[in-house]
Order: structure tokens, then C-alpha cells, then sequence
């Protein structure tokens, strides 16, 4: 049986995505200008040691855990309110119906989550940024005709620090943090015996649902952290399916029998 609030869930599928797009936005705009900063200490690290002999130069390890710091610290706000407003979409469908329930418990978990989670994606940002740094300093060392400007010109332009990198991290980081919200709220109503849930996956439903994502639009499974199976064989919680996901699950409420 679908208690009441079920039809508010889906009304709040265009507050769902305003939201997620909130969190995109905000997240493309701290790392593009994260970058920009990052491109500058890279100079400013990297200039003292070129020497009139041009030896091999390089990026140390603290350099990287330090920028590491930094990232961490622009991301984190970010990615704790994409997974809190995923909770407030349950939260509002629940208040509606006139259930008094004490959320801090939930968001102090999304929290949680969101450090930990955050943490480990600024270390594979991170990782990948160094590597291409890395190799195109390594290239400028073995050209002898390079000037210190070519190679900071060089890093400047590189991918590693373009819009679409930054709008790939976006999309994907912001999908995970908002079907994790939603996860974990729906989780705390499940685990407190109100409701058993069926998970929806859900796509945009436009020419942009690629290969993975297609056939599974409107799939259902049973309990919060039910297993959706994609056609790759992978099996996942929910959404982003792979980078530039932007999937979301819908939480279907049943009363238990």
C-alpha cells in the first residue's frame, strides 16, 4: 500500500533537479577557479629550480599534499550540501504528511559521509592532475629549446585544467551527493520501521541517455540499498552509473505489511 506522501515524491522530482544543478554549478565553479590558483603555484614552485645547467625538475610530494589540503577545502561544503538537500527531499514529503521526526541524526551521517567521500575524490583529482602535470614537465626537460614560459604556457592550456573537466567532475560528484542523500534519509525512515521503500532509477529521458543509463530507466528494486544490475553486469546502489551521470533514483514509500 502506497501511504500519502508517495504523490509528493514525485512532485518534488523538479526540486530535485533545480537543486542538482545548484550543487553542479557551484561545484564547476570552485574547481575552475581552484585551478587557476593551482596553476600559478605550480609556476611559483617550479621557477626556483630552473637553473642555468637545466637539470630535471620536479613537483615534490608536499607540494601535492598540500594542494590536496586546498581542494578538500573548496570541495567539501559542496559536496555535504548536495547529499543534505537529498535528504530534504525526503524530509519535505515526510513533513507533509505530519510525521515528527528528528533529522540531525541523518545529516550529521551526510556529514560524515561527505568528509570521507570528499577525501578520497580530491586524492583521485588530484592524482590525475599530478600525473599530467608531471609528464608535461618531464617533455619540456627533454626539448632543450623550451623556455621556462613555453612549459607555464603549456600547463596553462592543459586539459588537466579546462571547463569540461571541471563540468565532468560536476555532473558526477553532484548525481552521487544527491542520490546519497536521498539514500540515507530514506534508509533512516526504513531502518525505524515507517516505511519499506522501492527504488526507481531514473534517466533525463533525453537524446543525451547514453548506452548504459537507457535500459535503465524506470528499473526497480526492493529496499534502500537494493542492487540495480546495469547492462555492463556492474551492480550499484543508484546513480552516477560512470562520469557524467545524471541519473537519479526516485524513493517509492510502501507501509509495511
Amino acid at each position: 500500500m502506497l501511504p500519502p506522501f508517495a504523490n509528493k515524491q514525485r512532485d518534488g522530482i523538479g526540486i530535485r533537479e533545480a537543486q542538482q544543478q545548484e550543487i553542479e554549478n557551484q561545484i564547476m565553479t570552485v574547481m575552475l577557479d581552484y585551478w587557476q590558483g593551482q596553476k600559478i603555484r605550480i609556476e611559483q614552485e617550479l621557477e626556483p629550480q630552473i637553473p642555468e645547467g637545466r637539470k630535471a625538475v620536479q613537483l615534490s610530494f608536499a607540494f601535492w599534499k598540500e594542494e590536496a589540503k586546498k581542494l578538500l577545502g573548496v570541495l567539501l561544503t559542496s559536496i555535504q550540501q548536495g547529499a543534505e538537500n537529498g535528504i530534504a527531499v525526503q524530509q519535505r514529503a515526510i513533513d507533509a504528511e505530519g510525521l515528527s521526526l528528528d533529522w540531525t541524526l541523518v545529516n550529521t551521517d551526510a556529514a560524515n559521509w561527505a568528509r570521507v567521500y570528499a577525501g578520497e575524490l580530491v586524492k583521485k583529482v588530484t592524482d590525475t592532475t599530478k600525473k599530467r602535470v608531471g609528464a608535461q614537465v618531464a617533455n619540456w626537460y627533454e626539448q632543450a629549446d623550451r623556455t621556462f614560459p613555453e612549459l607555464v604556457q603549456m600547463i596553462a592550456e592543459d586539459p588537466a585544467f579546462n571547463r569540461a573537466r571541471a563540468r565532468l567532475i560536476a555532473m558526477t560528484e553532484s548525481t552521487r551527493a544527491h542520490v546519497e542523500g536521498e539514500l540515507m534519509a530514506a534508509g533512516h525512515m526504513e531502518d525505524a520501521g515507517f516505511y519499506e521503500y522501492v527504488k526507481r532509477w531514473g534517466t533525463a529521458r533525453d537524446d543525451k541517455v547514453c548506452a548504459i543509463c537507457g535500459p535503465m530507466d524506470n528499473t526497480k528494486v526492493m529496499g534502500v540499498r537494493g542492487l540495480f544490475k546495469l547492462p555492463n553486469g556492474d551492480k550499484k546502489e543508484g546513480p552516477p552509473a560512470h562520469p557524467g551521470c545524471r541519473c537519479g533514483v526516485s524513493m517509492i514509500p510502501r507501509v509495511p505489511k
